[in-house]
């Protein structure tokens, strides 16, 4: 006579258990792990991208160029 309470319960626990660790999994390695990935600018890279911008002008960006 059977209970109820044999492995059938725990086993699908376990299944459970399993798939939210695999989802978890991805989503650390695909979510997560880009916003840690970044690759931080450099000053050359801000002075290019404000000079393009317009935010200053050519002699401005000689000048902090020359100093960087």
């Amino acid at each position: 006579m059977e209970t109820g309470f044999g492995m059938g319960g725990l086993g699908m626990g376990l299944g459970l258990l399993f798939w939210i660790f695999i989802f978890l999994a991805f989503y650390y390695v695909l979510v997560e792990k880009n916003k840690t990935g970044k690759i931080e600018a450099t000053p050359a890279d801000i002075l290019k991208h404000r000079y393009a911008a317009g935010e200053i002008t050519r002699e401005e960006y000689l000048e902090i160029q020359r100093e960087i």
